[in-house]
């Protein structure tokens, strides 16, 4: 996440049909992604990430289709200190 950028912010970016006012309170030139894997498995993975304030987001939308799992609310913080 941006340096004072909040939680709030980055939600509100996935869930408004309005580009966001200024730079977008993630920064989209650092991600990280994992593999998409099916319901019920469950993978490890380990991150070499420099210490800052992270939003962990799934873009991936049901099988069904519609909104993604991050518009659905699935997006939280972490902190590597």
């Amino acid at each position: 996440m941006r340096k004072g950028a909040t939680l709030a912010q980055a939600e509100k970016l996935f869930t408004s049909n309005r580009a966001p006012s200024g730079p977008p309170p993630i920064d989209f030139q650092k991600i990280v992604g994992t593999k998409v894997i099916d319901a019920g498995i469950e993978q490890n993975v380990t991150l070499d990430l420099p210490a800052a304030r992270y939003a962990v987001i799934c873009l991936i939308s049901d099988r069904e289709g519609g909104k993604s799992h991050v518009e659905k609310g699935m997006i939280d913080e972490v902190t590597v200190e």
